[in-house]
């Protein structure tokens, strides 16, 4: 019997903020600040922008703590990142803190899986964006986590693969 349950039945979703750009005193200090311009990979460890504690204070953004699954909702809608440091992010990032029920490596493969959905479904004149609704009710397969940790280790061992294969046909 196949199970699936609402995305927003299984992770908790934090949104961001950014902070003032007119005051610089909320600018360039010591918390990474992530936006959909730091997606390089399925890893994010890095942002090109930091912000200081009075700016966090002072926006809507939230600080999501390291292992966390970053999906943008405007713009780069289908990409998904885990954070490998603690970071604030902007508004157009939405945080999934993955409940015990979910293997975080498991839920990456899931929205990278839906990526193609997620963009057909993104709305907008200008910029293209999906409502934090549709990320909810994703059809999430309930799985037990033993299940889901093998399924996401075959995964990341054919992404692997994939990649070292990339790598050769470049370098001939």
């Amino acid at each position: 019997m196949n199970m699936t349950v609402p995305l927003g039945d299984v992770v908790e979703i934090h949104g961001g903020g950014t902070p003032s750009r007119s005051v610089p005193e909320y600018w360039g200090g010591p918390i990474p600040w992530a936006t959909v311009k730091d997606f390089k990979s399925t890893v994010l460890g890095a942002t090109l922008e930091s912000i200081t504690p009075e700016g966090a204070a002072n926006s809507a953004t939230n600080i999501v703590p390291a292992g966390s699954i970053i999906v943008p909702t405007r713009m780069a809608v289908g990409k998904v990142a885990i954070n490998s440091i603690d970071l604030a992010i902007n508004q157009d990032l939405k945080a999934l803190l993955p409940k015990k029920c979910v293997d975080r490596q498991y839920l990456l493969h899931f929205l990278l899986s839906k990526a193609e959905f997620l963009e057909g479904r993104a709305q907008g004149a200008t910029v293209k964006g999906i409502k934090l609704d549709l990320l909810r009710s994703l059809e999430f397969p309930y799985l037990s986590v033993e299940e889901q940790r093998r399924i996401a280790a075959i995964l990341d061992k054919a992404d692997s693969i994939g990649r070292k294969r990339e790598l050769l046909n470049t370098s001939i």
